[in-house]
């Protein structure tokens, strides 16, 4: 192998290789980015309409994200709270023994909605399934 050949494979190694550990690094912050861009995309017009009434980068960036904070985060902090408050009531209601039809409402509704599709009986131990689920809580 000659000396320029090696060098290729060594360097376009290397590039692969910082290519792959450089998304490692940035994948536990995606999620994050994603939703940041998305709302730099999102309230950018409103933020050029701020910045055409007050002429200062500082005061039109304060106030949009006021607004923003007031349109997006505390309607979803607020549903949040309301869903972590009703999460050990759909527990207690999923994990009641006395009431406990959800196999047969299941099995119903699927041999009702789809009629040629042949459904076994089904066999749900919703307790565990819902203690699962609900392990994060």
């Amino acid at each position: 192998m000659n000396r320029e050949k090696l060098q290729y494979v060594f360097f376009s190694s290397i590039t692969v290789l910082s290519i792959v550990l450089f998304f490692l690094v940035i994948k536990p912050y995606a999620s994050v980015l994603i939703l940041a861009a998305s709302l730099a995309l999102v309230f950018h017009p409103l933020y050029e309409r701020i910045f055409r009434i007050f002429k200062n980068d500082s005061t039109s960036a304060l106030i949009t994200i006021a607004i923003v904070v007031l349109i997006v985060f505390i309607p979803l902090s607020l549903l949040a709270v309301q869903i972590s408050n009703e999460v050990p009531h759909l527990y207690t209601s999923l994990t009641d023994t006395t009431n406990n039809n959800y196999e047969n409402a299941l099995s119903a509704f699927l041999q009702k909605s789809f009629p040629r599709l042949h459904i076994p009986d089904i066999s749900l131990d919703i307790s565990a399934i819902a203690s699962q689920g609900l392990t994060w809580f």
